[in-house]
């Protein structure tokens, strides 16, 4: 890269609309929107322990946004020494060398705060940014499916009575909107049930609980929530069992599934997957078309799941890791 040509600086609140360019340019379907990207970084600054460090890179003519870097600890698997990093450059921009120079930066930024570890997530079908982080030593751990639902082919009803069967087995099925979205109580029932499925989730790393704080802001109160949606499965007062949705707020035919969990006492009786099938048939019934979902490779019961009920594979991303050993 080009130090007269492009200069790496910090990032600034104006660099959102390049940020969201960016993104939609490198996949548009994972994609959220301007205000989402602002409202996401706010809430990763209330925690002083949490680093969210974004870069930009500039051209020095006329001060336009060609590239970006994120060196930041995960929510859901902090580790004061682990940290996820992204660089993305624009497509006419590539081959400059700025996501090299992006990358080398955050790596110095990584050990100066004596990481041990860094993870990056990158597609498997181009063969160009594999080659990138292999090249630096990351080397892959596991794979994440993003898969979508065709609502309109999708065969949605109870046809082997299991819906039928857990409510006869005392189970009733509700809504987070029918509950009460709004009331502390709940909120904090859907809170502490997620958290509980949450530590059996695969994932890099090992699972840490976010705050009752950090759940509401990322879950209950994202422009995404859709609390009629979201649904529940409950047990004499107990909330065992919860499949979500989220708004997909750059296709306006697609919503997408956030989470699917069962407490461990109730598993293997196809709750979540009865969960699964009342919120795509509500998807179908409010009008959309499509119904996106992520999965780890290594969650067979859900991969299953989304197997039974059409879902197919659209784009897959390759998780690698990288071991940092320290500097003399």
């Amino acid at each position: 890269m080009d130090p007269r040509r492009v200069v790496i600086r910090p990032f600034t609140p104006g660099d959102y609309p390049a940020e969201y360019e960016l993104e939609v340019e490198w996949e548009p379907s994972v994609c959220v929107s301007i205000d989402e990207l602002r409202r996401q970084d706010e809430i990763q600054a209330r925690q002083a322990d949490r680093l969210n460090l974004k870069l930009a890179a500039e051209t020095s003519q006329d001060s336009r946004v060609v590239g970006l870097g994120t060196l930041a600890h995960a929510i859901s698997n902090y580790h004061p020494q682990k940290f996820w990093i992204w660089t993305g450059v624009r497509k006419a921009f590539r081959g400059r060398g700025i996501g090299s120079a992006l990358y080398a930066t955050l790596e110095m930024e990584a050990r100066a705060r004596q990481a041990t570890t860094l993870w990056v997530s990158v597609k498997e079908r181009e063969d160009r940014d594999r080659a990138f982080v292999e090249r630096r030593g990351f080397l892959p751990q596991r794979k994440v499916w993003l898969s979508s639902l065709d609502l309109l082919s999708a065969d949605l009803e109870d046809r082997d009575g299991r819906g039928a069967k857990l409510e006869a087995d005392g189970i009733r099925f509700s809504t987070l909107e029918a509950e009460g979205s709004k009331d502390p109580k709940v909120r904090h029932a859907v809170y502490v049930l997620a958290q509980t499925c949450s530590r059996d989730t695969p994932r890099v790393g090992e699972f840490s609980p976010s705050t009752f704080e950090e759940f509401q802001a990322f879950h209950l109160d994202t422009t995404m929530a859709l609390p009629a949606g979201n649904f529940l499965a409950i047990d004499h007062g107990e909330f065992v069992g919860l499949s979500t949705l989220e708004r997909d707020q750059i296709r306006p035919d697609s919503l997408r599934i956030g989470f699917t969990g069962v407490l461990r006492a109730y598993r293997g009786r196809g709750m979540a997957a009865e969960l699964k099938r009342r919120v795509a048939k509500f998807a179908r019934d409010s009008g959309f078309r499509f119904l996106m979902t992520g999965n780890d490779s290594s969650n067979e019961a859900i991969l299953a799941i989304n197997r039974r009920m059409g879902f197919q594979p659209e784009i897959i991303w390759i998780t690698y890791e990288k071991e940092l050993e320290p500097r003399a």
